[in-house]
């Protein structure tokens, strides 16, 4: 026997904050703190060196973390220009403990590039960081057939649902569908993932060479449901891509297995797995002089 069945979800959002400024890009997930040379103005041929400091400030732990130099010609600039430095792994704030996330400090050294004597010109180095990260959403859904809830309703009872929680990363997710949803015959659960760049940089798959992709779990409730045919978002055996890298939609049906007699509460798990870049740009002002041979 089939039960009618009504799926009740509340969708809540979050709060990020943008990344942003000259020296310094903030938001969620791995942020750079500081990316600065030791001294603005200098000469030809003298050697800068230019401070990186980044912090996991996000929900997830950041994992096979690298910077390297851009904006910068390394014709003109020498030193090590090509380095790339290794972070490894940052581990994300714990807020049991009170403790910040973890940091990562680099000393970049470069020589000024020659120019002639008189001469000034302003430079904008660049530094990107990379990192492998996850952003998890979790729904929390009331499953009840309608035969209960009509008794809830004669009774003046509601059914509550709480808010969807999301960790802190550079991406948020939604999961969109009606409040009431009626099940007959075919208990099939339609849903909307919405997936959002909001941290100010770029999602890119560094093994593959792609930009904008994503690797999307879904986890419904086990005993009650499964995950049914999913489209959208160039949806391919649980890939997606965002649209020009700023979000995407992934519509999904859940189908209703095993409709409950009585009113169950679990929840929908949304799992983003995913690599992403921060760029910060810096400024030096370099003056020509005459080399000095010995």
């Amino acid at each position: 026997m089939v039960f009618p069945v009504l799926l009740v979800v509340t969708v809540s959002g979050c709060t990020v904050s943008p990344w942003g400024g000259y020296t310094k890009a903030t938001g969620q997930g791995v942020t750079i703190l500081e990316w600065k040379p030791d001294f603005s103005y200098v000469e030809s041929y003298d050697t800068v060196r230019f401070y990186l400091k980044v912090q996991n400030q996000g929900g997830e732990d950041a994992e096979n973390v690298e910077a390297y130099v851009t904006n910068i010609n390394t014709r003109d600039w020498e030193g090590n220009t090509e380095e790339r430095v290794d972070f490894d792994d940052l581990r994300a704030p714990n807020p049991f403990y009170g403790t910040e996330g973890e940091t990562g400090e680099h000393y970049f050294e470069l020589q000024a590039p020659e120019l002639s004597e008189g001469l000034t010109q302003t430079y904008k180095p660049g530094v990107r960081v990379y990192y492998d990260y996850k952003t998890t959403a979790v729904k929390p859904i009331t499953i009840v057939n309608y035969d209960e809830l009509r008794r809830l309703i004669h009774q003046g009872k509601t059914l509550e649902t709480g808010p969807t929680t999301t960790s802190a990363g550079p991406l948020r997710i939604d999961v969109i569908t009606g409040k009431y949803i009626k099940v007959e015959e075919d208990p099939i659960i339609p849903i909307t993932i919405h997936i959002e760049n909001t941290g100010g940089g770029v999602v890119y798959n560094r093994a593959r060479d792609k930009d904008y992709l994503i690797r999307l779990d879904i986890d419904t409730p086990r005993g009650y449901m499964t995950l049914g045919r999913c489209s959208g978002g160039g949806y391919d055996n649980g890939e997606v891509t965002l649209w020009e890298g700023r979000e995407t939609d992934v519509n999904c049906d859940l189908r209703i297995t095993n409709p409950p007699k009585s009113t169950v509460e679990d929840t929908i798990t949304i799992t983003a797995e995913y690599g992403y870049y921060i760029d910060a740009v810096t400024s030096v002002t370099v003056k020509g002089k005459r080399l000095e041979h010995v």
